[in-house]
């Protein structure tokens, strides 16, 4: 994608469930750690910018799993990389970002605070049936 993106500057668009969220953030380090050019498209939500990407009217959308893993598995989008920090069993054939990207994972740990915002849930209720049903709903984090 980056090799791409400076091959046909100002030709791609990313699409962003809105400005400074993180995936617009993260797209934006791309811009400047690689010297891209590649235009933002803030969205109010993640539907109308999985219609553009899936439409071909943007190129480029960091999503979550939830919304990414279906789709990848239907052929409908390709997936380039998962921000999770191994590869994951929802798509095995992606790797994680920070391959590519080495400070992806330092961005990711620094930034992930869902281990404390879900350690009491986690504490009060497991189930051993948890890990499957997040497995089945792509529920490991964003996908590329």
């Amino acid at each position: 994608m980056i090799d791409a993106i400076k091959r046909s500057p100002g030709k791609y668009n990313y699409a962003s469930v809105g400005s400074g969220s993180p995936h617009h953030l993260f797209m934006e380090s791309l811009k400047t750690e690689y010297g891209l050019e590649i235009q933002h498209v803030p969205y109010k939500g993640t539907p109308a910018a999985l219609t553009d990407l899936l439409s071909g009217a943007i190129q480029v959308m960091f999503a979550d799993a939830t919304i990414a893993v279906p789709n990848t598995r239907a052929g409908k989008v390709i997936a380039l990389g998962t921000s999770a920090a191994r590869p994951t069993t929802l798509l095995p054939d992606v790797p994680p970002i920070a391959n590519t990207v080495p400070w992806f994972r330092l961005a990711g740990v620094a930034g992930d605070c869902s281990a404390g915002r879900h350690a009491e849930r986690d504490r009060r209720a497991p189930f051993d049936g948890a890990a499957a049903n997040s497995a089945d709903t792509g529920v490991q984090g964003p996908i590329v």
